[in-house]
Formats: structure tokens, C-alpha cells, sequence
């Protein structure tokens, strides 16, 4: 903890803010995010803090964290952005002592929303600020509106940068090409079309565990254009819950920090050839999934003899771009 300085907790008018001070960040790398549902469990909280420490979280959103009201959860490592006490548990956000972070929570955007979702401000040193959105979206009002759609969303939108992240409880094929069904979907299928929002899932199921539908895609991460992630599943990690963790990374910032020199991909993991019949299964699985998102980035493909060359032009670009896009979401690079 060498070079760890006083951190220190206020109020402002927008807000509770969050301050912890480092003398650098952490090896120069993008904002580094944890998102998951512990379904009520205590157990499931601790286990997943464990698990920001040891791959160096910089931010933990919770989603149904615990049972109860005011629970007093406690970390040695970690700052609490969380409902007043006696509120319903239903959105937490843990900020990691170490990150480097100034994390302020606006709560004039979701007075309305019954603590099914959290607006936070993150301000880095060298990155633009990144609002946050965690979100818990099942409890509905009175009259059917669900709870999470009250926040400000409109307001929340106009920043340039935001992510929003957790368990919205809606069904898509906009979000997962393997539903049959749409359900709650209304809401967020009109905000990613409004603000044109980018869906980082890769189509991999999001629930684990005996008696979950394995293919189903509720806990989403979204982000407007200007931002761009690198996200995966962490399913060899179990919590407890019934849902698979999510961790991602926010790429670029504010005076471009160089990143990774990106030499290739490492495809190994789409070879079936050799495996074990379940290991065969799940490699060509994923080799699917990608080949389903690489056909749906080129859409049409069709050229002829009378083709101009801005077409055949276009359509080398379109191909590189997919070609990168799908590789990205899909393989490690190296």
C-alpha cells in the first residue's frame, strides 16, 4: 500500500462523493469493472469482492446484494456507494480504496427509482469522465412502470460517456440471437435505438447453475458510441448466484494512454480437433457464436462485375472492421 494517501468521504449538491487518492493508477490501464446479481446473498458479496482484489478492480457493481434492509456490509478494501439505511437493498457500487478514483453518486437522477439505480460520476486522472449506471430493473410502481425506468434517463444520456451495467430482467433477440420470447423489453430496446447504444454481451448465456435456462441474456452492458470495452465472462469463477460474473475494462482516455500493441488473436480455443467430446462442444460453440457475429456485422455482401471500386473498397473495409470487431469480442489477443 506503499504511497496510499488519506481518503476521505463528503457531500456536495450533487451528491455523495467518493474520493480515494493514489500517487498513480494501477499500470496505466483503462477503469477496470466487476457487474453482477448476487441474488440476495451475503455469501456471494464477499466472495465476489475477493475476487475485484485479485484481478485488480477498480469498481464493483452489485445487483440484489443482500436480503434486508441497511445491511452492514464491510470491506477493508473498499468504500460503499448504497441506499440510505432502512431503504431496500437493491443496487450497490463498491469503489476499490486503491483505484485512483474520484466516484461521485448522483442522486437527483434517481430519486424517482426506488434504489433500482445508481448514477455515478468517474473522474480519473488522464481519462474523461465516465458516468455510470447500475441498474436493478424488476420492481415496478403501482401502475406496472418499472422502478429503474424513472431515473432521469434523459438527463443520464446527455453526458457524452456512459456505461450502464446490471440485471435489467428483460428478454431480446436484440441483445440474445437465441430467445424465442420478448419480454420487459420495451424500455431498453427504445434507449439503445434512441442513443444508439453499443450492446458489449457477446450472446454467451448469462445464468449458471442447476435449473437456469442457460441461454438466457437479462444482465446487459450497454455504453454510448464514444466508449469502447473489453468484456468477458468470467464463468470459471463461481459466487454462489445464479449468474455468471461480468468483468470489462474501459479502453482509451482522455491524451490516449498507448494501450497494448494488439500482434494477433489467439483462436486455439475454436479448435474442437483432438478435445474431450464436451470440451469439442464448447469450442464449437464458441466458434459459432463468433461466425454468427461476424455474418451479422457484414450484413450484405454481394458484389458483381459491375461493382464500382468505392463498393469493393467499402466492402474491405466492412470486412476488417468485422473482421476486428468479431475477433475482439470473441479471442484474447496477444
Amino acid at each position: 500500500m506503499a504511497g496510499h494517501q488519506q481518503s476521505s468521504q463528503f457531500a456536495n449538491g450533487q451528491g455523495m462523493v467518493v474520493q480515494h487518492e493514489r500517487t498513480k493508477q494501477r499500470g496505466g490501464r483503462g477503469l477496470r469493472v466487476l457487474q453482477h446479481n448476487c441474488v440476495k446473498g451475503k455469501q456471494a458479496v464477499e466472495v465476489l469482492l475477493e475476487m475485484a482484489i485479485q484481478k485488480e478492480v477498480d469498481i464493483v457493481m452489485i445487483q440484489e446484494p443482500t436480503m434486508g434492509r441497511g445491511s452492514t456490509a464491510r470491506h477493508d478494501s473498499f468504500r460503499w456507494i448504497k441506499e440510505e439505511v432502512g431503504k431496500p437493498a437493491r443496487c450497490w457500487t463498491a469503489v476499490n480504496k486503491a483505484s485512483g478514483c474520484r466516484v461521485t453518486e448522483l442522486r437527483e437522477k434517481t430519486k424517482e427509482s426506488g434504489n433500482c439505480a445508481q448514477v455515478l460520476q468517474v473522474i480519473r486522472e488522464g481519462d474523461e469522465p465516465l458516468t455510470l449506471v447500475n441498474v436493478y430493473d424488476q420492481t415496478s410502481r403501482g401502475g406496472g412502470e418499472r422502478l429503474a425506468w424513472q431515473a432521469e434517463w434523459g438527463s443520464i444520456m446527455r453526458a457524452p460517456r456512459v456505461v450502464i451495467a446490471g440485471d435489467m430482467n428483460a428478454h431480446s433477440e436484440r441483445w440474445n440471437p437465441h430467445t424465442k420470447k420478448r419480454v420487459n423489453a420495451r424500455f431498453w430496446e427504445g434507449l439503445v435505438e434512441e442513443h444508439e447504444l453499443v450492446i458489449w454481451n457477446s450472446g454467451e448465456g448469462m445464468r449458471a447453475g442447476p435449473g437456469t435456462e442457460k441461454t438466457s441474456i437479462i444482465d446487459l452492458t450497454l455504453s454510448s458510441p464514444a466508449v469502447a470495452l473489453n468484456w468477458c465472462l468470467l464463468q470459471e469463477k463461481a459466487t454462489g448466484s445464479d449468474h455468471e460474473v461480468i468483468m470489462w475494462e474501459v479502453l482509451g482516455g482522455k491524451g490516449g494512454k498507448p494501450g497494448k500493441t494488439v500482434t494477433g488473436w489467439d483462436i486455439s480455443g475454436w479448435e474442437g480437433r483432438g478435445k474431450e467430446e464436451e470440451e469439442r462442444k464448447k469450442a464449437e460453440e464458441k466458434a459459432r457464436r463468433a461466425e454468427d457475429m461476424f455474418r451479422q456485422l457484414m450484413g450484405d455482401t454481394r458484389l458483381d462485375d459491375e461493382s464500382t471500386k468505392e463498393q469493393i473498397s467499402g466492402m474491405a473495409d466492412r470486412l476488417r472492421a468485422a473482421m476486428t470487431e468479431t475477433l475482439d469480442r470473441h479471442v484474447v489477443q496477444k
